[in-house]
């Protein structure tokens, strides 16, 4: 039960009460009832107050705009935040939200913008180094990032990569065992006085033929590259 409905109920005791007592005096207990009234309206406009200064100081803590990682599922997302699943909005309905993404995320702004889309991504500082030296910088395909519709926008927030691999520090090694390859005889003509014979000429004991430049095809392999991982709802701040 809410502090204004104990005081409410507090004050219609306590006026009970006095009537009880103070009832052969009509004046008297209409002055009382008066007091007991601006009593309850000072008490609800000082809640109301109060909420609102609970409501600025959490957005003052917690600005809009802000995303998280929520651990319940996306019907218990609390009051004032929304699910970053992409969904295009309008900023007459969310204004402070505007304000703070703009179109970052998609939508034109006239009026319609989108929230983040964040699902299945795992999220990546924006690489702002000004070094000239691409060895330096912690995103080397910044300038490559796309927007949500897939245009190439450099390094701003909001933008995208899609799958990619870098080479290993360290080699590969692969173990397939010991194998042989064939490979046909080569012949020579061996001349043997007036009439000549062909003979194969085949390679010496303990030695194989190479079979030249060729290819070895490896199976195996999962649908993407990924660390061990854990679901979250992300969610941002829009009011």
């Amino acid at each position: 039960m809410s502090a204004l409905k104990l005081a409410f109920l507090a004050a219609l005791f306590l006026s009970a009460s006095t009537a009880s007592v103070s009832a052969e005096d009509p004046n008297d207990l209409m002055q009382q009832v008066t007091e007991l009234r601006s009593a309850v309206n000072a008490l609800r406009e000082d809640t109301t107050n109060l909420r609102g200064t609970a409501s600025l100081l959490s957005r003052l803590l917690v600005p809009v705009g802000t995303v998280v990682a929520f651990a319940g599922n996306v019907e218990q997302i609390p009051e004032n935040w929304r699910w970053c699943d992409g969904s295009e909005v309008s900023r007459l309905d969310y204004p402070a939200l505007f304000a703070a993404i703009k179109t970052l995320w998609g939508g034109d702004g006239e009026p319609m913008f989108r929230v983040p889309d964040l699902q299945g991504r795992f999220l990546r500082g924006s690489d702002l180094l000004s070094s000239n030296d691409r060895t330096k910088w912690r995103d080397p395909d910044r300038d490559a990032r796309k927007d949500q519709a897939g245009n190439t926008v450099g390094n701003l927030t909001g933008s995208v990569q899609d799958d990619a691999t870098s080479l290993p520090k360290k080699p590969f090694h692969t173990q397939g065992g010991g194998h042989t390859h064939a490979v046909g005889a080569h012949f020579v003509q061996l001349k043997f006085g007036e009439g000549g014979v062909s003979s194969p000429l085949v390679p010496p004991a303990g030695h194989q033929l190479s079979g030249g430049e060729h290819d070895h095809t490896f199976g195996g392999g999962d649908a993407e590259s990924r660390p061990k991982n854990v679901y979250v709802t992300w969610i941002i701040r829009v009011r």
